[in-house]
């Protein structure tokens, strides 16, 4: 039980470091603040799908994932300063829980090895969102419920859920008026130099996103436990008629589709040749029920470009 003996050793070194009054060692003054109000829920949020989940309902957990991660995979709604590191999600820091006097944990893509050894410190609300199977949206909201009850967030939590919906509407009345039927389309980002592709599809929670607007998924091959497949972009010329969605990662994306617009494969695919190649603006594909508001507002602004018209 070597595990168990480390956690009995790092539980003694804190309450020695106390008794003798001796500092422990706090990475910022954002850790700092955070030792005041004991008593209260101090959650432990340690990947970017419950971190979103809690920010969403007006929840900071004391301790989350890398704020620069966060942002740099494009999650929502902003993360505020003043949350802790927890460092690697799969690799739960569990000194700095005890410091932190985590006594409440939330999770959504951490390994369940991780979620156990949290466990051993304070108890973990896991809300299951993949697992290989359809109804991902589904699972989202029936987690964000959870998380809710949870924090007592049960208003705020029914009122994003109401925006969410009536978002939905919107977008879905724009892809209307964007033409009818719609076509399928190819949702994926773009890997370095655009030599492979990241392609969402059954099992995502965009797929279902997608599926409450009308707008068919062009993806028909298998794809993982997460609702993805990497594959070549040769892959896309077995729908020759459908759009492709490319997720903006920026720099990155423009250096990919400037790589590919050399290539004489990429130049006779239809979509291409039609110029039906389209970017939406960057959201986390890979997150929680509150990346769908992300998602819908960079499909109701390419359904209003006048290039995605369905004519």
């Amino acid at each position: 039980m070597p595990y168990r003996m480390t956690l009995s050793r790092t539980r003694r070194r804190l309450l020695c470091a106390a008794a003798l009054g001796s500092a422990l060692p706090v990475p910022s003054p954002a850790i700092a603040r955070v030792f005041n109000g004991v008593g209260r829920m101090r959650i432990l949020a340690p990947d970017r799908a419950a971190t979103s989940t809690l920010l969403a309902l007006g929840v900071q957990p004391v301790a989350g994932v890398d704020k620069s991660f966060y942002d740099a995979m494009g999650g929502q709604p902003p993360m505020p300063p003043g949350i802790a590191d927890c460092g690697d999600p799969n690799e739960p820091n569990l000194e700095l829980m005890l410091a932190l006097r985590i006594n409440q944990c939330v999770t959504v893509t951490t390994l369940p090895s991780a979620r156990e050894r949290i466990a051993s410190i304070a108890p973990v609300l896991h809300l299951e969102i993949y697992n290989g199977e359809t109804g991902a949206f589904e699972r989202a909201a029936a987690g964000f419920r959870r998380a809710a009850a949870l924090t007592g967030r049960e208003p705020q939590a029914t009122a994003y859920m109401s925006d969410v919906d009536a978002l939905t509407e919107r977008t879905a009345a724009a892809l209307r008026a964007a033409g009818a039927p719609l076509r399928p389309a190819f949702l994926l980002t773009l890997n370095g130099g655009g030599r492979s592709m990241v392609v969402y599809g059954r099992n995502s929670m965009m797929f279902d996103v997608m599926r409450r607007l009308g707008l068919p998924n062009a993806w028909t091959r298998p794809t993982n436990t997460y609702g993805f497949a990497v594959t070549g972009v040769e892959a896309l010329a077995e729908a020759p008629d459908a759009d492709v969605i490319v997720v903006d990662f920026g720099a990155g994306t423009t250096a990919a589709l400037a790589e590919l617009a050399a290539s004489p494969f990429w130049n006779r695919l239809p979509m291409v040749r039609r110029g039906r190649v389209f970017r939406i603006p960057l959201v986390d594909l890979y997150s929680s029920y509150p990346a769908a508001q992300p998602f819908l507002k960079g499909l109701q602004g390419l359904a209003r470009r006048p290039e995605y018209r369905h004519v």
